[in-house]
């Protein structure tokens, strides 16, 4: 199913960055879950970074966006980083309206009074420098113009889409089958040919078990038609080799970066570091493997597309560890808390929620060299949106946006 050795030598920590908890940008908000999606654009050297849909999960009328960022080593410390937002991307709808990151309180739509809802979980840019974005809550690939004005909206599949017992799409209820709440794309990207996005959800579909189920997919979508042409099986490794105590359930992918158009970049992780309390778990596993999608199954080259239908419909099979279908291969690059010390960091400082990887140059067939990211959950004591101040008393720790730069052996 999988490979779980690690390459032979061990990845270089080679710098360290952050952004303050209680920074803001260039609208008076903070800067927060910042760390939730990064993307490089090699025709320009940008850095993009984006939250996800705000503080509260979907509580606070966050409006979404991205930051265009600059990344350098220090003058004074090159294992230091310099990190600086540039620009500030609101994204809008086609008529110009703010997207929301409230969750839906329509049944058929994810909107809120109106506004369309957005959990915007992962980020990429296109060759033509349009920027994509993947939505958890609908769920959907966004593409938007490089000023943040949405262009188009490609809904992924039905069989991703969120249903209630009834088989009626519905943002509101418990759903039984679709992407489970939360646990939807959170990791995307571009494949090389430019015609083509990669992604995979963060845990299991409901109807595979969810975020218990232990699998998950990988889905390529032509951009042109917005159709599927492949998907295929994903499986975490056993979690108990990181920490006794972690399950399926705490696991789940959170972004990925492509390194050629049949291998992946994948970012997994627990739920353990600081996420809020002054005391708090060690981050045990945010590991990063590399994919190879040759020589896993096409479900949806399957006769009957068994893996892709309802339960309810009588020859729906689910994902399931042991099925037997050819599993995408993983091989295990690094482990994030076993390298932090190379740079005197302890790794019960590392924030629990990384969810950010990109390769950046210079691209070489000795390794990859990539910043990862983590996203802070906007976990500052006081939180500013629209002109308002409110206190956030989850967060007794700020945790500041962390961001490190890494290189690791590709053999």
């Amino acid at each position: 199913m999988l490979a779980a050795s690690a390459l032979r030598a061990e990845a270089t920590l080679q710098a360290y960055g952050e952004i303050p908890a209680s920074a803001k940008d260039s609208l008076g908000d903070t800067i927060g879950g910042i760390g939730s999606a990064i993307a490089y654009d090699p025709k320009t050297g940008d850095v993009f970074m984006m939250p996800d849909r705000g503080a509260g999960d979907g509580t606070i009328d966050y409006r979404p966006r991205c930051y265009r960022i600059k990344i350098t080593p220090s003058a004074k410390d090159p294992k230091h980083l310099d990190c600086r937002v540039e620009e500030t991307i609101l994204f809008r709808d086609r008529k110009g309206r703010p997207f929301t990151g409230l969750l839906s309180d329509t049944s058929a739509t994810p909107t809120r009074n109106g506004r369309r809802c957005l959990d915007s979980e992962a980020i990429s840019i296109a060759p033509d420098g349009t920027i994509y974005v993947s939505d958890e809550y609908a769920p959907a690939l966004l593409q938007f113009g490089r000023d943040g004005r949405l262009l188009r909206e490609i809904p992924l599949p039905d069989w991703y889409r969120p249903r209630d017992r009834k088989g009626t799409i519905d943002y509101r209820a418990k759903t039984v089958t679709g992407r489970e709440e939360n646990r939807g794309c959170e990791a995307m990207g571009i494949l090389p040919d430019g015609k083509h996005a990669v992604m995979i959800l963060q845990s299991a579909l409901v109807q595979d078990g969810g975020k218990s189920g232990g699998t998950s997919r990988v889905l390529v979508l032509d951009l042109r038609t917005g159709r599927p042409t492949a998907e295929y099986a994903y499986a975490f490794a056993d979690p108990t080799g990181w920490h006794p105590a972690l399950k399926f359930k705490d696991l789940s992918v959170n972004d990925l970066t492509v390194v050629d158009e049949h291998t992946l970049l994948v970012l997994e992780r627990d739920d353990l570091g600081r996420d809020g309390p002054l005391v708090h778990t060690t981050a045990r596993y945010k590991a990063v493997w590399k994919v190879d999608l040759r020589g896993a199954t096409n479900l949806l080259k399957i006769p009957g597309a068994p893996f892709d239908r309802s339960p309810a419909q009588p020859a729906f099979k689910p994902i399931a560890r042991d099925t037997s279908i050819r599993f995408v291969r993983k091989t295990r690059v690094f482990n994030l808390p076993e390298l932090t010390a190379q740079l005197g960091i302890p790794a019960d400082r590392l924030a629990a929620k990384w969810e950010g990887i990109t390769l950046i140059p210079p691209r070489s067939s000795r390794g990859f060299h990539l910043f990862m990211t983590a996203d802070n959950d906007f976990l500052n004591p006081v939180l500013s949106f629209n002109g308002v101040t409110t206190k956030f008393p989850r967060a007794r720790d700020a945790v500041p946006t962390q961001i490190f730069e890494i290189f690791a052996p590709s053999r």
